[in-house]
C-alpha cells in the first residue's frame, strides 16, 4: 500500500498487532507528515465503536490550524481485549477535503513457521557417498508449532527428522541426505505441513555427475586407450607420454597399477609366428634365457599423485626390455634372443575405501584402463667376410689394411655402432649408423708402434637409447652400449733395426774436427770405392805392401774398417769386443785397456770368485735350515698312526663348480633397468600381500595411540598414494539391510596394513546410531590385519544412511558408507490358511491337528499372542502355545487343534499379535473324512412293556469306515414317553457306540416308530422301533 497519498506520508500505512495477548494493552504510534508544498488541515478519526466493542482507543490531539509543510502530527492507538482473538478495524485521517483510511489488524498468538522451499545439492559425484544438506524450520511466532514432512519418491533421499515441534522464536535443523548412485539430473518434491498453514512442497534437486579419469594424447589431446611403444632393442628404453585428465569436481589421489594376468594379456610371445610354431618352440626359447619381470619391463613416472578438479598432468610410460641368457651351453654356440611381443594392461584408479583385491566390488573409485604394446627385438649384426683377422708381420712405422663389411640384419630398426679404441689398430669409420637390412664398409688397419706380437680383441659396441633417470625431462636419453661384438685381431711387428747410412767427409778434414764422417763404422764389403775419397785413396794397391798373415783373425768383410783419423788422440775402442782392421796393412787394430778405467781379465775372474764364495755360503745356510725343519716335521709324524707320512699329502683338491659360486652372473650379464620411483604396483603382488595378511590371525588389543618411538615415527609419516593403496579399509559399503527397531547389530570393518610401517587409524562417529562402536583409535602393526566391530542401534524407524569417515596417520581422510532399514519386529506365517484333516490312527479325543510355523526373519526377538476370533457359531479351534517368543532368525511351531463334534463349526480364525510389530490373521478350515456307520440290529422291539415303568433297550452303532464318525439323533423324543440318549456322539473307527432307548409309557398303546441318526459328512440312517404296552394284571 502506498505510504504517500493526499499530500500526506502515513507511517505505518497498516497497523498490525501480532501475537496480541488477552488482558494486555498494546500500543502503536501513527505519524502523519505533510509532504505537500502548502499547509494542510489534518484531523484523526478513531475506529467506529459498535455495541460491546471498545477494544480500540485512539489518543490524539488534532491541531486546530493547518500544519505547515514538513511538520508531523502523531497519534497513539491502544488495543485491549479480554479474550484472545483476531480483530480488525480502521482509523481515518482527513486532509482538507480528502479522507485516508488506515487498516487495523490484530492477530492472536500463534506459531508462524517458515521453512526453506528448495534444497539444491548442485553437482555431486556418483560415488555412493551420502551428501547432506541442512534446511531450517523457523518459528517467528509466540507459540510452539508442529511440522511434518513426507517424501514418497523413488530417489535415495532421507529426511530427518520428519516431524517435530519448534518452540517460539527458535529454529529446528532438518537434514536432507542424498546418496549419489544414479548419474543424471534429479528433481523431487516432499510435502510439508506447517501448523496454521496449508500443505506446501519442498523442491529437492541436483545433478549427479560421473567422476571419470580420461587418457588423452600428449600431442592432440584426443582420447586414447592404447600406448604403443613400437619395436626396440633389448637393453634400450622407449618412452611414450600421455595426459591424465581429472574430469570431475573433486580432488583425487591416483595411482597406476599394472594388471598382471589380465584377460587378453600377451607376455613374451612372437605374434609373427603361427600358433603351432609358437607352441613347438616355446620350451626351446625358454631354455635360451628369460626376460625381466613385468614390473621392471613397464615403468611410469609419476606412478602416483594428486589432481585438482579438471586438472591435467603428464605421465610417461617406459618400455625397458632386458634378456638374461641361460648359463648352460657352449659360449661359442650362443644365439641371439628371440623376438618377443608384449600386450599388457594397466589402469589408473582413484584411491579410496576399497574391497580386498581377491573380492573386488563396484564400490571402488573410478579408474581408466589402458593397453600397453611393445616389441623387444634382438640386435642382429655381423661382420663379413670373417669374424677373425690376422694381419701378419708389419715392421714398426708401416701399416697393413683390410676391408670388411658391417651388416645390420634387422628388418625394422637402424643400428648405431662404435669401435672401441685399440692400441696399434685403427678403424675407419669407427662410428656410424646403418639402416635396416643394409651394410657399411669398414677399413681395418694394423699400425704397430713397437716390436712384438699383438693378439687383441676388438670390441664393436652397438649403441641404443637409454633414459636419463635423473633428468626432469622424461624424454631425455643418452646412448648406451646394448650389445658387444668381439673380433679377435692378430698382428706381429718384427725386430728389424734400420742401420743409419754412412756419410763421409769428401776430403781430409782439419785437425779440429778429427772425424772421417757420420756413421763411419762400416765393413769392408759395405765400403764403396773412393768413399771416403781421401782416406781410401790407392787402398787396393797399398794392401800389397804389407801382406801379413791373417790366421785366426776375422775374415775379410766381417771386420770394421779403421780409417785414418777416425779416433784421433784415442787408443781405446768404442767396444773392445769389436775388431777393427786397417785398409792398408790388413792387421787388427791394437786395443789398449787402461786399468785405471776398466777391469782386466784377471780382475774380472777374481770378482766372480768372490761372488761365488758368498753365494755358496748362503746356500749352505739355507740347506741347514730346511734340514732342521724336515727333521722336526718327521719327528712329529713318526708315530704308529702316521708312520712318518703327512696327512692329506698329495691329495688333489676338489674342483669348484659354477653352482658353488655365490655370484649372480645373470644379473651381471643383463642388469635390470633402474626403476626407482617408476615401479608400478602389480595386482598380482597386491593380491599375494593381501592373502598373506589374511592368513595371519586378527590382532586384538591394539594401542589406541602410538607409544614407542618407532610407532610415533611411523604414525607421523605422510603416506603416498601407492602406500595408501596398500592400506585396505573396507568394505566401502556396510549394509545392515533390515534391522529391527532398538536392536543391536554388528558389522565388521576390516583394516589390512600391507606396509612395512605402523599406521594410526582414527574412526569419526557423528551420529547416535553408531555411538557404541569401539575402539575408534587403533595403531595397526606392519603386515597385519585388524577388525573393528561397527555397532548399529536406532530408535527411529526408517531408512538410515550415513558416511563414517576415518583418517590414516591424521592426514589422509576417507569414508565408508553405512546403510540400514530400521523396521519393526515381524513374524511370518508359513501359510495364511491352515487346513486340518483327520489323522489315521489317532483316537477320537485327539481331534484334528496341524502345525503352523512362525518365522522370525529379523534380528530381534518377537513376542506374540494368539487370540481366537469368535464368530456367531463359536469356535472349535485352539492353538498352543498361545503366547511366546521367537528368537531372531529362528522358527517356532504352534499346534492348532480342531475339536470335532457334529455341530462344531468347520471354519475359525485366529489373530496373531506381535508386540511392537505387525498383526496377522490365520484362517483355519477343518475337513471331515468320509465314513460308514450302520446299526448292528435291524430293529428295536419292546415286548410286554409295563405301564408307568421304564424299559430300556440298546441300539448299537458300528463304524466300518476309515474315519471317526460324528452323529446326532435327529429326534430324541419320537413320541411321549420315549427318549434316546446320547443325542450326539462319536463312533470311533472300528468301534461301536450304544444308544439308550428308554420307554416310560403312561397309557396302554401299541407303537411302531423309527430312530433316525444323522452322520456328519455322510448320510442319515434309520432303525425301526416297535412294541406293546400292557396294563398291569389284576
Amino acid at each position: 500500500m502506498d505510504e504517500d497519498c493526499a499530500g500526506l506520508r502515513i507511517l505505518p500505512r497498516v497497523i498490525e498487532f501480532v501475537n496480541a495477548e488477552a488482558k494486555e494493552t498494546h500500543q502503536c504510534t501513527v505519524n502523519v507528515q505533510n509532504i505537500s508544498g502548502y499547509s494542510k488541515k489534518v484531523r484523526f478519526y478513531g475506529p467506529e465503536e459498535t455495541a460491546g466493542d471498545n477494544n480500540f482507543v485512539l489518543k490524539v490531539k488534532n491541531p486546530e490550524r493547518p500544519i505547515a509543510p514538513g511538520l508531523i502530527v502523531s497519534a497513539t492507538l491502544e488495543f485491549y481485549a479480554d479474550q484472545i482473538g483476531n480483530y480488525s478495524s480502521k482509523i481515518s485521517v482527513q486532509s482538507d477535503d480528502e479522507i485516508v483510511d488506515i487498516p487495523i489488524n490484530v492477530y492472536a498468538p500463534r506459531p508462524n513457521l517458515i521453512i526453506d522451499r528448495s534444497v539444491n545439492f548442485g553437482n555431486i559425484v556418483n560415488n555412493s557417498k551420502v551428501v547432506t544438506k541442512e534446511i531450517k524450520v523457523l518459528n517467528t511466532g509466540s507459540l510452539s508449532g508442529e511440522f511434518k514432512i513426507k517424501y514418497h519418491g523413488g530417489q535415495p533421499i532421507t529426511i530427518s527428522p520428519t516431524s517435530g515441534i519448534v518452540g517460539p522464536h527458535s529454529e529446528q535443523i532438518v537434514k536432507v541426505d542424498f546418496v549419489a548412485k544414479n548419474e543424471g539430473m534429479f528433481e523431487e518434491t516432499a510435502k510439508v505441513k506447517l501448523e496454521g498453514k496449508s500443505t506446501a512442497t519442498i523442491r529437492v534437486h541436483g545433478c549427479v555427475v560421473q567422476h571419470t579419469l580420461e587418457l588423452l594424447s600428449a600431442e592432440t589431446l584426443d582420447a586414447m586407450s592404447t600406448v604403443d611403444f613400437g619395436a626396440t632393442y633389448y637393453g634400450t628404453d622407449k618412452t611414450e607420454c600421455i595426459v591424465l585428465f581429472n574430469n570431475g569436481p573433486e580432488t583425487v589421489n591416483y595411482i597406476a597399477v599394472l594388471d598382471e594376468g589380465a584377460e587378453g594379456e600377451e607376455a613374451g610371445v612372437d605374434l609373427t609366428k603361427s600358433t603351432a610354431a609358437t607352441l613347438a618352440t616355446k620350451d626351446l626359447e625358454r631354455m635360451r634365457g628369460t626376460t625381466n619381470e613385468l614390473t621392471s619391463l613397464i615403468t611410469a613416472r609419476p606412478t602416483q599423485g594428486y589432481l585438482n578438479p579438471y586438472e591435467k598432468c603428464l605421465i610417461s610410460f617406459r618400455f625397458s626390455p632386458r634378456f638374461n641368457s641361460d648359463l648352460s651351453g657352449w659360449k661359442g654356440t650362443s644365439i641371439p634372443p628371440p623376438r618377443q611381443d608384449y600386450i599388457l594392461f594397466a589402469f589408473i584408479e582413484v584411491i579410496g575405501s576399497c574391497e580386498l583385491a581377491s573380492h573386488p566390488s563396484s564400490a571402488q573409485g573410478p579408474r581408466v584402463e589402458m593397453a600397453l604394446k611393445g616389441t623387444a627385438i634382438p640386435v642382429l649384426v655381423s661382420l663379413s667376410p670373417q669374424m677373425r683377422y690376422d694381419f701378419g708381420e708389419c715392421p714398426v712405422g708401416e701399416r697393413v689394411e683390410t676391408l670388411c663389411s658391417l651388416n645390420n640384419d634387422s628388418d625394422c630398426l637402424p643400428l648405431i655402432y662404435k669401435f672401441k679404441r685399440l692400441a696399434h689398430y685403427n678403424i675407419n669409420p669407427s662410428y656410424g649408423k646403418i639402416p635396416p637390412n643394409k651394410s657399411k664398409d669398414i677399413m681395418l688397419m694394423f699400425d704397430p708402434h713397437q716390436v712384438g706380437t699383438f693378439r687383441q680383441t676388438q670390441l664393436i659396441e652397438i649403441l641404443g637409447h637409454k633414459s636419463d633417470d635423473n633428468d626432469m625431462n622424461p624424454l631425455s636419453t643418452h646412448l648406451h652400449s646394448v650389445h658387444t661384438l668381439y673380433i679377435p685381431f692378430t698382428g706381429c711387428s718384427s725386430p728389424q733395426t734400420k742401420k743409419p747410412q754412412s756419410k763421409f767427409n769428401p776430403g781430409i778434414t782439419p785437425l779440429i774436427t778429427n772425424e772421417v764422417g757420420v756413421s763411419a763404422q762400416v765393413t769392408e764389403t759395405e765400403m764403396k770405392p773412393y768413399l771416403p775419397r781421401a782416406a781410401t785413396l790407392n787402398a787396393p794397391f797399398a794392401g800389397r805392401l804389407h801382406n801379413n798373415r791373417q790366421t785366426g783373425k776375422p775374415k775379410k768383410g766381417d771386420v770394421l774398417v779403421s780409417f785414418p783419423n777416425d779416433r784421433a788422440h784415442s787408443i781405446r775402442p768404442s767396444d773392445k769386443r769389436e775388431a777393427f782392421r786397417t785398409i792398408f796393412t790388413k792387421t787388427v787394430r791394437y786395443t789398449f785397456i787402461d786399468p785405471d778405467y776398466a777391469f782386466t781379465e784377471d780382475e774380472e775372474r777374481a770378482r766372480q770368485g768372490h761372488r761365488d764364495k758368498y753365494q755358496n755360503y748362503v746356500n749352505n745356510l739355507r740347506e741347514k735350515r730346511l734340514s732342521k725343519i724336515r727333521n722336526k716335521e718327521f719327528m712329529r709324524l713318526n708315530d704308529d698312526t702316521n708312520i712318518g707320512l703327512k696327512p692329506a699329502a698329495g691329495l688333489k683338491p676338489t674342483k669348484m663348480k659354477l653352482a658353488d659360486l655365490d655370484i649372480e652372473v645373470r644379473t651381471q650379464l643383463a642388469p635390470l633397468p633402474p626403476v626407482g620411483g617408476r615401479k608400478l604396483l602389480s595386482t598380482k603382488n597386491l593380491m599375494l600381500a593381501e592373502q598373506e595378511a589374511q592368513e595371519k590371525p586378527v590382532i586384538d588389543g591394539l594401542n589406541a595411540v602410538p607409544t614407542t618411538e618407532q610407532e610415533k615415527r611411523d604414525c607421523s609419516h605422510i603416506l603416498t598414494p601407492q602406500e595408501l593403496r596398500q592400506v585396505i579399509v573396507g568394505p566401502p559399503v556396510m549394509d545392515f539391510n533390515e534391522v529391527c527397531f532398538r536392536s543391536v547389530n554388528t558389522c565388521v570393518l576390516y583394516i589390512v596394513n600391507n606396509l612395512d610401517r605402523y599406521i594410526h587409524i582414527v574412526i569419526n562417529i557423528d551420529c547416535r546410531e553408531l555411538r557404541q562402536t569401539s575402539p575408534l583409535n587403533q595403531v595397526v602393526p606392519p603386515n597385519s590385519r585388524a577388525n573393528l566391530d561397527v555397532i548399529f542401534e536406532s530408535n527411529m524407524k526408517g531408512r538410515f544412511q550415513r558416511n563414517v569417515s576415518y583418517s590414516i596417520n591424521g592426514q589422509h581422510e576417507h569414508h565408508v558408507i553405512v546403510y540400514a532399514d530400521v523396521v519393526p519386529v515381524s513374524l511370518d506365517l508359513s501359510t495364511q490358511e491352515l487346513v486340518l484333516k483327520p489323522t489315521p490312527g489317532m483316537p477320537a479325543e485327539a481331534g484334528f491337528r496341524e502345525v503352523i510355523t512362525l518365522k522370525n526373519n529379523r534380528n530381534h526377538a518377537a513376542d506374540f499372542t494368539w487370540s481366537p476370533i469368535i464368530s456367531d457359531k463359536g469356535t472349535a479351534f485352539s492353538v498352543r502355545p498361545a503366547t511366546g517368543t521367537v528368537e531372531p532368525h529362528k522358527e517356532l511351531d504352534c499346534e492348532v487343534v480342531f475339536h470335532p463334534s457334529f455341530l462344531a463349526p468347520e471354519e475359525g480364525e485366529f489373530a496373531l499379535t506381535v508386540h511392537g510389530g505387525n498383526n496377522q490373521k490365520l484362517k483355519c478350515l477343518a475337513k471331515f473324512g468320509t465314513t460308514h456307520v450302520q446299526f448292528i440290529d435291524r430293529r428295536v422291539l419292546f415286548e410286554n412293556v409295563p405301564l408307568n415303568m421304564t424299559t430300556t433297550k440298546t441300539a448299537v452303532l458300528h463304524n466300518t469306515g476309515l474315519n471317526h464318525a460324528y452323529f446326532e439323533v435327529v429326534d430324541p423324543n419320537p413320541f411321549p414317553g420315549l427318549t434316546i440318549c446320547p443325542v450326539q456322539g462319536v463312533v470311533p473307527v472300528g468301534g461301536v457306540c450304544e444308544l439308550q432307548v428308554s420307554l416310560t409309557p403312561n397309557n396302554v398303546i401299541k407303537f411302531d416308530s423309527h430312530l433316525v441318526v444323522s452322520i456328519r459328512n455322510w448320510k442319515m440312517i434309520e432303525l425301526r422301533m416297535g412294541g406293546l404296552v400292557e396294563p398291569p394284571m389284576a
